[in-house]
């Protein structure tokens, strides 16, 4: 992977806002920087710095579509991120609230199950209150799409098991 590549083309679309220009940095990310040095200490952080910026931008692109009204893509996005970071809570948070606002409640359920099964095996951990009252307003059909479009739902800090 071309480093510097990703990065300014990650500044660019930053700078620029546009889908396009996300989609330009992501496809520059080819995956672990180095995966032959897997355990060089030197290479550990940077190959972290690159995969958190690459999990950001699909956030970031997520986000661009949802403000749009483009459901669909916003959801693609955000799965890649969950592929990529199973415990990742705010991509399955933003997913569930694209699923119900697209109409499928069921899918947005499900997409909680996942988060609920993904945190106590990647961090030990259960998911926040915030995550866990969306879940709700989605089963008691009490969620509304107005208002909902475009809302970033601030996550807590997960609650450790005991």
């Amino acid at each position: 992977m071309d480093v510097e590549a990703f990065e300014e083309a990650a500044v660019t679309a930053r700078r620029e806002g546009e889908p396009a220009a996300y989609r330009a940095a992501l496809d520059l990310y080819a995956g672990e920087l180095l995966p032959a040095d897997r355990y060089e200490e030197w290479a550990e952080d940077r190959r972290q710095q690159l995969r958190r910026l690459y999990l950001a931008l699909l956030v970031e692109l997520a986000g661009i579509y949802e403000e749009r009204g483009e459901n669909g893509p916003a959801i693609e996005a955000l799965t890649r991120v969950t592929a990529e970071e199973p415990a990742h809570e705010e991509a399955h948070a933003a997913l569930m609230r694209l699923y119900a606002l697209s109409g499928s409640r069921t899918e947005a359920l499900r997409q909680y199950e996942r988060l609920k099964e993904a945190l106590p095996k990647e961090l030990g951990v259960r998911p926040s209150a915030s995550s866990r009252a969306l879940r709700d307003e989605i089963a008691w059909s009490s969620f509304s799409p107005e208002g909902r479009r475009n809302r970033v739902i601030p996550l807590e800090e997960p609650t450790l098991k005991r």
